[in-house]
């Protein structure tokens, strides 16, 4: 059960990777446009920071895990950062 949990987990990161790449702005569209905008990018941020990337970065059980998450939250870009709300629990 450990195992699939785990592979699991970095099938899931590897597919967080894929998404935050595209909503960062680093995928453009044909006309040179960034294919979301910084509104889109802010409710998906906000998304995975109230739930499964949350989740993730406070599992112990999965250091390379934790440190995929970390990676996507590095990349995030320097507009959402800014833009986006903290919550502090």
């Amino acid at each position: 059960m450990f195992q699939t949990s785990e592979s699991v987990g970095f099938s899931m990161s590897r597919q967080l990777q894929q998404l935050q790449t595209a909503v960062s702005g680093m995928s453009t569209s044909a006309g040179g446009d960034s294919v979301f905008s910084l509104t889109e990018a802010l409710v998906f941020w906000n998304e995975m920071l109230s739930g499964p990337l949350l989740d993730a970065l406070q599992n112990d059980n999965h250091s390379q895990l934790r440190a995929s998450c970390c990676d996507c939250l590095s990349n995030m870009g320097a507009a959402v950062f800014e833009s986006i709300e903290v919550c502090v629990l």
